[in-house]
C-alpha cells in the first residue's frame, strides 16, 4: 500500500490543466450563474483566474464553486464574466 504522502505525489505528477474563457460557458438567469463539467478527467481545482476585459462589471466574480465534476462561476453583479480560468485536473 502506498502512504498518504506517495499518494500525493503521484497525483500531483499526474495533474493537468485546461485553460478557457468563463463567458463561453453555458449560464442560466436570472442566477447569473455559468457553469462547465469537465468530462475527461477528475476535477481538483482552480489554478488561476485571469484579469478580464471589458467595463468593470464583465470582470466580476461573485464566487465560485465544485460541486464533483462541474464548476460554477457566479456574477451577481450583472454582465459577463469575460475572464481566463484554468482548472486542475487529472
Amino acid at each position: 500500500l502506498l502512504s498518504r504522502r506517495q499518494r500525493q505525489m503521484c497525483i500531483r505528477d499526474r495533474l493537468k490543466t485546461i485553460t478557457m474563457n468563463v463567458s463561453s460557458w453555458p449560464h442560466e438567469y436570472p442566477s447569473m450563474e455559468w457553469h462547465y463539467t469537465l468530462t475527461g478527467g477528475t476535477l481538483v481545482g482552480v489554478a488561476s483566474l485571469d484579469g478580464g476585459s471589458g467595463d468593470g462589471s464583465s470582470n466580476t466574480v461573485d464566487s465560485i464553486r465544485i460541486v464533483g465534476n462541474t464548476i460554477y462561476v457566479a456574477n451577481r453583479q450583472g454582465g459577463t464574466p469575460i475572464r481566463n480560468i484554468t482548472l486542475l485536473y487529472y
